[in-house]
């Protein structure tokens, strides 16, 4: 396996740190180097695909066009190797916007001592005209943005911010959420068309959930209240149709803002939705001080996961001005089903998300084995049932 491995020139340093503040507190986090993808990736292979990591640093805000959204203040520096057998072919992409923004948070966020659930209308309408702002700090996002609540059976019950969501308690006053609260999500599992390589990503060190861990292409949550709306119907769209167009709305608008990846190379006709996955997950990795109630509660996903695969122009992503955004993404790579097994061996010490374990486990292996068929095809379309993993994973 070939690999190329790009960081910013001017990083010298084994660890860098930067600010935080979080529930009204200062701290400092610790990015780790980039020491599992050197164990993993410290071997080069002649005559075959290279694996490209690229790590960009770039900042940046986000406007919003198209009703998908659009970077701005972007800066980027890197370049994609591919190896083949008749040589060496690289490109490079660079934005043509050299201003890198920055966002400095002062003021202490006022976290909800309450849980407050939101019941959801009868008419699901999405607030007319209003789009997404990807902008601010991850706590920004976690309490701006709000997940679509579901029951088991993925009927639509409210919503509620994503720090209530994702906030596993019984200690605070009036919240009673050992598990959180059960809402939708999508998993995108994104394949080169040439080569049907998978496009992997390793969260950010300052995720407020999952820190850290390598994960599938891109994962989130649908949003209530925006336009487009992002809200599946379960009876008409997921068992009817067998298909997810709101979750498909928010994986797009998500890849952009993660890897930049220009909506009109992943249009909504190269996504595919397989199946949906009922998982809890409480998080034990993440640091204690920045856990919710001073530590004392913990942070984590209860999801009805919407599982997409899509597959896409590797070439286009990369003109299209693929690159990383710092706050959430600290490295991506692509991989064959070989690479993939090796890479999740366990003395390779790489850390991987609970959802994307159970993919893999579950689905991945036989989905990717009889990949043309899965997009050409609805024979691995499960839209009636939901696969429920419903143990705790640390």
């Amino acid at each position: 396996m070939g690999v190329q491995f790009f960081e910013e020139k001017n990083k010298q340093k084994q660890n860098k740190t930067k600010n935080r503040v979080h529930e009204g507190r200062r701290h400092t986090l610790t990015h780790l180097h980039k020491k599992e993808a050197h164990s993993f990736f410290g071997r080069r292979d002649k005559g075959t695909d290279c694996v490209c990591v690229c790590v960009c640093v770039c900042m940046r805000k986000a406007a919003l066009s198209r009703g998908i959204g659009k970077s701005i203040g972007r800066t980027t520096a890197a370049t994609i190797t591919r190896a083949t057998s008749g040589g060496a072919a690289s490109t490079s992409f660079k934005s043509s916007n050299n201003k890198i923004a920055t966002t400095t948070t002062t003021t202490a966020h006022h976290h909800h001592q309450r849980h407050h659930l939101h019941r959801h209308k009868a008419t699901m309408t999405a607030v007319s005209g209003k789009n997404w702002d990807g902008s601010g700090t991850q706590e920004d996002l976690m309490h701006r943005d709000e997940c679509i609540l579901v029951d088991g059976k993925d009927s639509i019950v409210g919503h509620a911010s994503k720090y209530d969501a994702h906030h596993f308690s019984t200690n605070a006053e009036g919240r009673n959420t050992p598990k959180g609260l059960l809402h939708r999500a999508f998993s995108v599992f994104l394949f080169d068309k040439e080569n049907n390589k998978l496009l992997l990503q390793q969260r950010a060190a300052s995720k407020i959930t999952f820190p850290s861990v390598w994960t599938n292409t891109c994962c989130s949550h649908q949003l209530h209240g925006y336009e487009p709306t992002e809200v599946d119907d379960e009876v008409e769209d997921v068992r009817k149709n067998k298909r997810a167009p709101g979750a498909i709305r928010a994986a797009r608008r998500k890849l952009l803002h993660e890897l930049n990846i220009d909506p009109e190379t992943v249009k909504e006709t190269q996504f595919k939705f397989l199946t949906r996955l009922h998982y809890c997950a409480k998080d034990s990795f993440g640091e204690k001080s920045l856990r919710p109630e001073n530590g004392t509660a913990f942070w984590g996903e209860h999801e009805m996961d919407y599982v997409l695969f899509c597959r896409a122009d590797h070439t286009e992503l990369v003109r299209g001005g693929m690159s990383i955004n710092p706050e959430e993404v600290d490295a991506m790579v692509w991989v064959s089903p070989e690479e993939l097994r090796e890479m999740m061996k366990e003395e390779k010490g790489l850390r991987w998300s609970p959802w994307f374990r159970i993919i893999v486990e579950k689905f991945l292996w036989k989905w990717w084995e009889n990949i043309d068929e899965v997009f050409a095809t609805d024979k691995f379309v499960d839209e009636q049932n939901i696969h429920e993993v419903l143990e705790e994973e640390d």
